[in-house]
């Protein structure tokens, strides 16, 4: 058994090894795995702490332009190539209440079926048509396996509070990554404490290209992780402090109204709840216990003075930013007419699927199925960009609110010239095909966040014409008058179609040149598939239920909603009675921060991203550790 255990690390880290080889960076790749891979061998709960770190920042898809496979896909497969070496399965404790997983299991195994035969099929690698195919189901399967693998080891790792200390700083470290990216979001924007201009940040999550609550469910996540207000040591205590102050200014940062509510009432909660859970301090009746009493009573103090001076700090820091902050006052004032339109949506998503039959009511349409459905019930287009392999092209649907783009290379010389061939398409109308064209879109970026842009027209290749032109950058210069970070930003190429509803454009051969005749971009030809091009799109609601319960019943019915359920009430009703009858503080964290997963999925569909999924499996399987009793 153990022996084909290893054959099967060994197989997945050659597979590691293959999809690596065709990185763009595969040397950096092969040794940030490997090196990974090995210090999870060699320390036991380092993986604890790895895997909320890879889940958070391993994903790089503006600059590669990969769905399918991603870094965070790569790092995760190392560290469980690591543990199949290391931890035998035999050793595997039972699974307590595992029957509330068993049908979550079932009938998303269902819906995954579902998806794979009913959705439109799509090639291997094609990240640009993924969500309207059955690539979109692969992707979110994916995700379903990861947790589900790591869970057996995760509930091997016990009670222990040397594996609870990991996971806690994997989760703070996390929390660090984030904030200090949505520290140089701003700094290159709009500026780092101008909130007089509404800027929603979104931190290293790529999956953000789509719009919906993604940031806000980390931070939804990690605020009891970071908050816990227990330290002893002075320097952990500094620390500690700065990365509180950087989480309130990241998350004040968000301009979410449901993310600053819950981090206000979660601050005090957990402050509350840790003053609480520390108990009354017991009597001495013997000399050893007198000196046990004082280092406990020494402890105490400098834990309160810790705890108070650090909610001083928050607390004014969290002013500071309410008093400057013009443009979050401002979407707290428009939240009732946003609610508005939040709730109409929600009304029409529900209002299709009660048109549905009732088998489809039941088991809904199938994973990964929601962009495709509502899309049809809607009646638009059912693949708004879709890339063709055969004739390597892309076709962009007219006024969809989306581009394509590609990350260009900083070294070149003005003016930018364009080239491509561009064909309008009718679909059957002959009229539309004059009314159809193509901008072009030259930016500078900083994640998903673009500015000092400027835009051309291709018009449709002419007859005779090899290819449309246009040029660029030779006007302004693309010179930014903002923050001087600004000036080594990268710059972005990017397309949208134009024209009348229900016209298309066909792009195709793109080459990008500067003065010196170097060319600026790869894949102009889609050779290579959909590889360094991503996708944003400006029209949230036609990808996104938003609603994590609305959209689970899209995608696998009431049967879904029902399954989902279980696991969740059953681990929550768990830590509730560890935290009233134990005093546990851990059971208290990890019911926070679940909370605070399902607050944000009130308004967020979330489930359908595949690094969140993982996460919150993860989480729910560790949690369920609150039925257990703690060891040290």
């Amino acid at each position: 058994m153990r022996s084909l255990q290893r054959a099967l690390a060994l197989g997945i880290a050659g597979a590691v090894v293959y999809v690596g080889a065709h990185h763009e960076a595969p040397w950096l790749m092969w040794l940030l795995c490997g090196v990974l891979a090995a210090a999870c061998a060699r320390w036991e709960n380092l993986w604890l702490a790895a895997v909320p770190l890879a889940l958070t920042t391993g994903d790089l898809y503006p600059w590669t332009g990969r769905l399918w496979v991603t870094e965070r896909d790569l790092l995760l497969l190392s560290v469980f190539v690591a543990l199949l070496w290391t931890k035998p399965c035999w050793q595997f404790p039972a699974l307590r209440r595992h029957w509330l997983w068993l049908p979550y299991v079932v009938v998303a195994g269902v819906a995954f079926v579902q998806g794979m035969l009913t959705l439109p099929f799509t090639a291997i690698g094609d990240s640009l048509s993924l969500y309207t195919t059955s690539g979109n189901t692969l992707v979110i399967g994916k995700a379903l396996l990861f947790g589900l693998a790591f869970a057996p080891y995760l509930r091997q790792c016990g009670r222990s509070q040397p594996s609870w200390q990991a996971f806690s700083l994997g989760m703070q470290l996390s929390a660090l990554a984030v904030a200090l990216v949505v520290v140089a979001e701003r700094m290159v924007t709009v500026g780092l404490f101008d909130f007089s201009e509404p800027l929603r940040v979104s931190g290293p999550f790529s999956s953000m290209h789509l719009g919906d609550q993604h940031i806000d469910v980390f931070w939804g996540l990690a605020i009891p992780f970071v908050f816990q207000f227990r330290t002893e040591r002075s320097l952990s205590t500094l620390a500690v402090w700065l990365l509180q102050v950087l989480s309130v200014f990241a998350i004040f940062s968000t301009m979410s109204r449901a993310l600053i509510a819950f981090a206000l009432v979660s601050i005090v909660c957990l402050l509350v709840l840790r003053f609480a859970l520390n108990g009354p301090v017991p009597r001495a009746s013997t000399r050893e216990d007198s000196r046990r009493l004082l280092m406990t009573q020494s402890k105490l103090r400098w834990r309160g003075a810790s705890v108070l001076l650090g909610a001083l700090l928050v607390g004014g820091s969290a002013v500071g930013l309410w008093r400057g902050g013009d443009a979050v006052r401002g979407r707290f004032a428009s939240s009732s007419p946003d609610w508005t339109i939040r709730v109409e949506h929600w009304s029409e998503v529900y209002r299709l699927v009660a048109k549905s039959a009732w088998p489809r009511q039941l088991m809904g349409h199938g994973l990964g199925s929601y962009p495709s459905f509502f899309r049809g019930a809607q009646q638009l287009a059912e693949h708004p960009i879709l890339l063709d392999g055969q004739n390597q092209s892309v076709e962009l649907v007219a006024n969809q609110e989306l581009f394509m783009e590609q990350w260009i290379s900083s070294e070149f010389e003005l003016p930018v010239t364009v080239r491509a061939r561009v064909e309008a398409v009718s679909r059957g109308q002959p009229a539309l095909e004059q009314a159809s064209y193509l901008n072009v879109h030259l930016c500078s970026k900083i994640l998903l966040h673009s500015f000092d842009c400027e835009t051309g027209r291709m018009d449709p290749t002419a007859a005779g014409q090899l290819l449309s032109e246009v040029q660029m950058g030779a006007a302004n210069g693309l010179v930014s008058d903002g923050p001087w970070l600004r000036r080594y930003c990268p710059l972005t190429l990017g397309f949208s179609a134009v024209g009348a509803d229900g016209g298309s454009v066909v792009i195709s051969e793109i080459s990008v040149t500067d003065a010196r005749g170097s060319s600026l971009i790869e894949n102009g030809d889609f050779s290579r598939g959909s590889q360094r091009w991503f996708f944003t799109s400006d029209d949230h609601l036609v990808w996104r239920a938003k609603n994590m319960w609305l959209h689970q019943l899209v995608e696998m019915g009431w049967l879904g909603v029902v399954a989902l359920c279980l696991p969740i009430v059953g681990t929550l009703a768990g830590l509730l009675r560890c935290v009233w009858h134990d005093r546990d503080w851990q059971a208290a964290v990890l019911f926070w921060s679940l909370l605070g997963f399902l607050a944000i999925g009130l308004f967020g569909t979330l489930i359908d991203v595949p690094w969140i999924l993982t996460s919150f499996i993860i989480l729910l399987v560790y949690a369920h550790r609150g039925h257990e009793p703690v060891t040290t």
